[in-house]
């Protein structure tokens, strides 16, 4: 087991330096993708490291997974902060710092250090992306003066929530640059930070648990654990507070009666086995049963069974220790839960890298196509042209200038070839005159090339911001060749709403309507491609068909910020 965690600590290691870029440099978007991919990796190797490790290594085990991510973002300084129950202090209780930093004060007053940063962590629940301290707003003075003290010149808070209460952060400060925080990995860090709560509960629960025992062998009474003292019977001889309060019985209730009778009707074969194999060995250790109380309510415990032995190895009776791991086990559940839905976004993305590299060479071997067939035949008739005319030098004016005619024909088509083709890289419109004016140009064009009708609406701002004005394009390109390709529409209605914080973008026909199970088909390239674009900006992306009445496609993203601000 070691030598297994080891090696996964070494590979998640490698795995979180292995970032294919500067952190000064702008990141293409496969680059992206490929980083996005690789701290899906990491985020589900730590996981597994989280779930498998004993109480005793947590400390260990949230400082590796500190150091994984101090490493991935190439930063100086990772932390696990600790709030105070009552909200106004803040305990520095994990810290992984990459260089020699200024060290930092074990526990901090939140209102003379951090207001403005831990009111949005702690009271509002938002993760905190500081891109640059040295531009905090006026209200955030504090803030800026006690980062500046420590140096930090940019930050991430991620808030953990234990219980609908913001019981720790996750802190991601760089020290040497400011940074353009990728707020694309919040999600991502959220979910981590669920998993590093939920190992410090369980730890803190199992830790508990483990004192708890301790104490049992010398104060039988006062443990929180379910007591019982059972004669070599199986009925209960006596029974501590802990567990009458759990049930809901008096001890009279108990006393004289099977241990067996407080257990589920499923159990009580189990427990007879049980019972058996105690009176061969004297033990029985860590068996989950369920306890039925007396108002009918369900708690899951775990059975340990000693014996107590006279001098000749005849068994008295036995001390019955249950351990309530009710709520223990719906956090197992749910952190399971969140583990698996970690691999299905992996899954989801790495799906769609594959589907985006197999669009990318379409359209390369479609553009590889079109030159050859069409610039490439051009060229080819021109230079036969060229060397008709070098070999007939005599030739009347009258059959040059025809000829001269016909090349200067074929140099316009190729010219004009050499547009459409640069049109559909990227149209110079969406570049020089903004969003509206390229979609009236591409409704204006669909609706001459393919005879279908196409109404344009806008209301609201004609600003919008160059990665949201690009999705809209590419979903309204996707969309309308969509329809010429497989609706039989006639006519189609487009509408852009560009009013407050989110634009929205609705692209209606009436044809024939596309079927579910073509909507949430992984092989629909074109309506994934779609989808995965939305979802990189925060936006939603739903498509709805009705037989014989058309389908529609509603786009919303963040208006993003205009070129011009």
């Amino acid at each position: 087991m070691k030598t297994s965690r080891k090696t996964r600590k070494q590979k998640i290691i490698s795995k979180s330096r292995k970032r294919t870029h500067s952190t000064k440099e702008a990141p293409d978007r496969e680059t992206q993708l490929k980083e996005r991919l690789l701290f899906e990796e990491i985020l589900t190797e730590l996981s597994a490291t989280l779930i498998s490790i004993a109480p005793e290594q947590t400390g260990d085990a949230i400082k590796y997974v500190l150091r994984a991510i101090l490493d991935f973002f190439r930063v100086e300084r990772c932390m696990v902060i600790a709030v105070s129950p009552d909200k106004k202090h803040v305990d520095f209780s994990y810290v992984v710092s990459k260089s020699k930093l200024k060290s930092l004060p074990r526990i901090v007053p939140i209102q003379d250090s951090f207001p403005w940063s831990f009111e949005k962590v702690i009271n509002q629940r938002k993760e905190v992306f500081i891109d640059a301290v040295s531009r905090l707003p006026r209200e955030a003075t504090i803030d800026r003066k006690s980062y500046q003290k420590w140096g930090t010149r940019a930050v991430i808070l991620i808030p953990l929530v234990v219980e609908g209460s913001v019981e720790y952060v996750i802190s991601i400060s760089s020290h040497k640059t400011e940074r353009a925080w990728p707020k694309e990995y919040a999600p991502r860090l959220r979910l981590l930070g669920d998993i590093i709560a939920s190992t410090l509960v369980r730890a803190k629960a199992e830790n508990a648990l483990s004192r708890s025992e301790e104490k049992f062998r010398q104060f039988f009474e006062h443990i929180p654990e379910y007591a019982f003292i059972v004669a070599a019977d199986g009925k209960i001889v006596d029974v501590n507070r802990a567990a009458l309060t759990a049930t809901g019985y008096k001890k009279h209730e108990l006393v004289g009666s099977p241990l067996k009778s407080i257990y589920a009707p499923e159990t009580h074969s189990k427990m007879g086995r049980l019972f058996a194999q105690w009176k061969r060995t004297g033990v029985i250790k860590d068996e989950e049963m369920v306890i039925i109380t007396k108002q009918g309510k369900r708690r899951t415990v775990l059975l340990n069974v000693g014996a107590v032995r006279e001098n000749t190895g005849k068994i008295l009776h036995s001390t019955s220790v249950q351990t309530d791991i009710t709520d223990r086990k719906r956090a197992q559940e749910e952190l399971q839960q969140k583990t698996v839905e970690l691999k299905a976004m992996y899954d989801e993305l790495k799906k769609f890298s594959e589907n985006l590299h197999q669009v990318r060479e379409e359209e390369r071997t479609g553009i590889a196509q079109e030159l050859h067939d069409e610039l490439g035949q051009a060229l080819t008739a021109l230079r036969m042209d060229i060397n008709w005319i070098k070999k007939h030098p005599e030739t009347s004016t009258a059959a040059l200038t025809s000829k001269t005619e016909k090349m200067t024909q074929v140099i316009d088509e190729t010219l004009k070839t050499v547009q459409r083709i640069s049109s559909d890289l990227r149209p110079g419109i969406l570049d020089d005159l903004g969003l509206i004016p390229a979609i009236e140009w591409q409704c204006d064009d669909f609706q001459k090339q393919y005879g279908v009708k196409c109404i344009f609406t806008h209301e609201g701002s004609d600003a919008f911001g160059e990665q949201s004005a690009t999705v809209l394009f590419r979903v309204l390109k996707e969309s309308l060749t969509n329809v010429a390709r497989h609706a039989g529409a006639r006519e189609v209605r487009v509408r852009l709403n560009n009013v407050g914080k989110r634009t929205k973008l609705m692209i209606s026909d009436n044809g024939r309507g596309i079927k579910k199970e073509k909507i949430d088909d992984h092989r629909a390239f074109g309506i994934n491609c779609m989808r995965q674009r939305v979802s990189s900006l925060g936006g939603t992306f739903e498509i709805v068909g009705i037989r014989k009445k058309g389908t529609t496609i509603r786009v919303t993203v963040p208006r993003g910020k205009p070129h011009n601000d």
